[in-house]
């Protein structure tokens, strides 16, 4: 019997949509969201002052098939160990350089459904309303 693969969320919030505050919530709460089934992994997690998953960006901006698959990897192995059924993981840069990312690049993200299951692969884009924006970045 095959073992069920966890559903990944790709959080992919755009800018100035409360991606930080997002980030620092799964990370200050990974135990708590655990017990309730849901892995905020800490594979590669960047060590600067947001705990975000920046190596989905670095790797494959940099074309690093391999580090990119080894992580993919650890997460995977990570929420096998823990039991968790979903796995979060977020990073602005995956909205932020789409289109910096070769062809392939861009098609390695859909190539994570070999690890996880692939009717459950989430994507979530944040966004604000455009009348918000426009307040906001008059102040």
């Amino acid at each position: 019997m095959e073992t069920c693969k966890p559903k990944l969320l790709l959080h992919v919030g755009t800018t100035k949509t409360g991606t930080t505050t997002l980030q620092h919530a799964c990370d200050a709460s990974r135990a708590t969201l655990l017990t309730r089934g849901i892995l905020y992994p800490d594979v590669d997690l960047n060590p600067g002052p947001s705990p975000k998953h920046q190596w989905l960006t670095n790797l494959l901006l940099a074309e690093d098939r391999g580090r990119f698959g080894s992580n993919v990897r650890q997460v995977a192995d990570q929420a096998k160990a823990t039991g968790a059924s979903r796995i979060v993981l977020s990073t602005e840069g995956l909205f932020n350089h789409w289109f910096d990312f070769s062809a392939a690049g861009r098609g390695r993200i859909g190539g994570v459904e070999g690890e996880f299951r692939g009717d459950r692969l989430g994507r979530l884009p944040g966004s604000r309303s455009p009348g918000r924006c426009r307040c906001t970045s008059r102040r």
